[in-house]
């Protein structure tokens, strides 16, 4: 098997709290980078910003109400843990499915465990390595590539140009004969390999490299253009370029290393693929694409959905434990193989059958590599290593919460009538178009007007006619002779949208007001409700769906609400309010992709469902038998 392959690795950043350990003299205190426990799990400063700031969190971006938000967070990680335990308990998680789950995730981070270990953990800069790297980083150069056709054309170039004293005249000679230019490349530190930095930021005024082997190029040689500053770099505060110089250095000398520590790990291993068996999966892979191009189409490309993989799956059900590759230290299963290709993000260029097999055996060369990587972590015993046991935990309390609803929710039923009674209520919110007749009062912004429009409000609900009020104080002339009354109007209505926006959430009889609107401020009771159009009523199977979806999520979090909180007592739970002040945070909300040592990446931690209500139930039993 060829070993030609990417080895890029970016660490993720966690945030973390600096958290001093201190002695406490009473036993049971808890730590000060404890934020909470659930029986006797414990979620840290570090556990609680690792979910936190790595995925979306709803209203993190509100600065003001960041303490509430952390808050209502740490209550939904409470929930998840609550739920993960009382999963374990009821052996829910011990379905084929979870478990071959959790041989991925075993296996990936033990992999990426070992990158940690052999490769991250010796990419520190030196001192030479710092210094050598600031004296390349405020200048870009631009090159000019200059092909040959073999690398002995390219030594005889470099050995004229070397010794003569008109290089640039020498060089020109030769055009034509021995090089021909392709392209101009600009140069900065970090942006291409280390060999080609090398040598171009080594060469002299009018000089050339030595002949280098460059894809898609082949042999080509590099002429300095021309050197000048580089300003992204120098426009950088003294602070970033330190930390910018120190990542990239720490990049390349990562994807030296992994080169390095992939051929001692795998180069004496040997695994020998079963081709006919491998034939005979690339064919059924061939068939399933082709027989829906369309849906398989993402960006110009072709996709192998996970979806496909359990088809092959039930296709090759009798040969999932026959071997696929031999390998000395224990034999991979066609089962074991198409478990990393549904884990994998298999895309095609085109649906060319020579280009699907190209693709499919890449694909199945590095899982292979990835387990034999993965092997070299067992051996170290590093699926005992504290990450990736705190990896697997988070990934598979996650998962047994997700079965956990499920069971619940396959117990709710919501009956038709309830859809009936609700679509009857809420009509509008399921797609129905509503008008409504309004009777408004119009004033100008003015603070006396501001004024009136309040006394106005408690006149009206004194019993003063709203009719005769606004044929003498409103300013919407068109209405104003009516009484105020507007006259029926779409709530979606382009013309008053405001309106319409306020009124679609006021009952009828409801006086509303006084709002500030574009026109002026408003004071308005809604007199007249109607639908109007009547094609979304509950003869419309989507509609019927829709408020099936709707109320069944209602009584699911009714349900959650109170077995998480009867799950609270029943485990005990603590919460720090205090300790999760003191953790800082940003109001940045974003999805994170997490980068796997020897390639791959996922999101970087799993999402966490909010489930807030709980609280208020646990609260609730605990003032009952207080």
């Amino acid at each position: 098997m060829s070993n030609n392959f990417s080895l890029k690795h970016i660490s993720i950043v966690l945030l973390l709290v600096s958290c001093r350990h201190m002695l406490y003299a009473q036993r049971n205190e808890l730590p000060a980078d404890t934020v909470a426990t659930v029986g006797a799990r414990v979620i840290t400063a570090k556990d609680f910003l690792e979910r936190f700031e790595l995925m979306p969190v709803q209203g993190k971006d509100v600065a003001s109400r960041i303490e509430t938000t952390k808050l209502q967070f740490l209550y939904s990680m409470a929930a998840e843990k609550l739920l993960a335990l009382e999963a374990t308990q009821q052996n829910i998680g011990s379905d084929s499915v979870t478990q071959k789950m959790q041989h991925t995730l075993e296996r990936t981070f033990v992999r990426d465990e070992l990158y940690k270990r052999e490769v991250v953990q010796n990419s520190e800069p030196t001192m030479n390595e710092m210094l050598s790297a600031y004296q390349r980083a405020p200048f870009t150069i631009d090159v000019d590539i200059l092909g040959v056709l073999k690398k002995e054309d390219g030594e005889k170039l470099f050995r004229a140009v070397t010794k003569s004293k008109n290089k640039e005249k020498t060089l020109q000679s030769f055009d034509g004969s021995l090089f021909t230019f392709l392209d101009t490349l600009s140069i900065t530190l970090g942006s291409t390999e280390k060999r080609i930095e090398d040598a171009v930021f080594g060469m002299m005024k009018d000089s050339v490299t030595q002949p280098m082997l460059i894809e898609p190029h082949g042999w080509v040689m590099m002429k300095l253009k021309r050197k000048y500053s580089n300003p992204k770099y120098v426009n950088e505060s003294r602070s970033n370029q330190i930390i910018s110089v120190r990542r990239i250095i720490q990049n390349q000398k990562q994807d030296s290393i992994a080169k390095q520590v992939f051929a001692q790990f795998l180069g004496q291993q040997r695994a020998q693929v079963d081709s006919t068996l491998f034939r005979i999966v690339a064919d059924s892979v061939y068939k399933i694409l082709m027989s829906d191009t369309v849906a398989h189409t993402y960006k110009k490309n072709f996709i192998l959905f996970s979806s496909d993989v359990e088809k092959l799956e039930e296709i090759f059900a009798p040969l999932l434990t026959a071997p696929f590759a031999a390998i000395q230290s224990g034999d991979m299963t066609l089962g074991d193989v198409l478990i990393g290709l549904k884990n994998s993000m298999v895309v095609f260029p085109n649906m060319q059958k020579n280009v699907v097999l190209g693709v499919l055996n890449n694909n199945f060369r590095i899982i292979v590599q990835n387990e034999l990587l993965a092997r070299e972590g067992f051996k170290k015993n590093f699926q005992q290593s504290e990450n990736v046991r705190h990896d697997i935990a988070t990934w598979m309390d996650n998962r047994r919460t997700m079965l956990m609803f499920k069971q619940i929710k396959d117990t709710l039923h919501v009956s038709d009538q309830e859809v009936m009674t609700a679509y009857n209520k809420n009509q509008e919110v399921f797609g129905a178009q509503v008008e409504v007749n309004i009777r408004e009062i119009l004033l100008d912004t003015t603070l006396a007007d501001v004024k009136l429009a309040v006394d106005l409000r408690k006149r009206i609900l004194a019993g003063e006619d709203i009719a005769a009020l606004a044929k003498k104080y409103s300013r919407r002339k068109e209405w104003k002779e009516k009484g105020g009354e507007s006259g029926f109007f779409n709530i979606e209505s382009k013309q008053y949208p405001q309106l319409g926006m306020y009124a679609s959430h006021a009952d009828s009889g409801q006086l509303v007001g006084p709002l500030r609107i574009s026109e002026g401020e408003t004071l308005f009771k809604i007199i007249g409700r109607r639908i109007i159009d009547d094609s979304l009523r509950l003869y419309s199977d989507d509609v019927k769906k829709t408020v099936r979806a709707k109320l069944l999520q209602e009584k699911l979090q009714k349900v959650l609400d109170g077995y998480i909180g009867t799950l609270a007592k029943k485990y005990g739970v603590t919460l720090n309010e205090n300790n999760l002040r003191n953790v800082k945070t940003t109001t940045i909300s974003m999805v994170t992709w997490r980068n796997i040592g020897f390639g791959g990446r996922f999101l970087a931690v799993p999402p966490v469902y909010t489930q807030v209500g709980w609280v208020q139930e646990w609260h609730r039993n605990e003032n009952i038998n207080q």
